[in-house]
């Protein structure tokens, strides 16, 4: 599904709520399009894939912070929507609070290993 939120013609204002949803369909598609890749064997894809997905799911925190009214949303040419190492401590951090029972924190090796 496409973004149908709402945007403010004279400040670019954003609707967060729109925003979230839009993210999470996208992660959603993208997670998608990964489980085609892994029934082909293309892992590396599906990883990739899967990778950036967790990236639009951490865009949420951002999103959750203006809903809540915590925070204002940053503009689109905020750094915060780029820095890709902020996302994935956010990736790792839901990843441990909500998926992983037995967390392995030492973030200095694979998780693979």
């Amino acid at each position: 599904m496409l973004y149908q939120g709402s945007v403010d013609e004279q400040d670019n204002a954003v609707d967060p709520v729109g925003l979230a949803f839009a993210l999470l369909d996208n992660a959603d598609l993208l997670l998608s399009d990964a489980e085609l890749l892994l029934t082909t064997s293309r892992l590396s894809r599906a990883a990739a894939l899967a990778l950036i997905a967790s990236e639009e799911l951490s865009k949420l925190y951002l999103c959750l912070g203006a809903i809540t009214g915590e925070a204002v949303l940053p503009s689109a040419k905020s750094r915060d929507w780029r820095d890709h190492r902020d996302k994935l401590e956010t990736a790792k951090a839901l990843d441990i609070a909500f998926i992983d029972a037995d967390p392995d924190l030492d973030m200095t090796k694979p998780r693979w290993i």
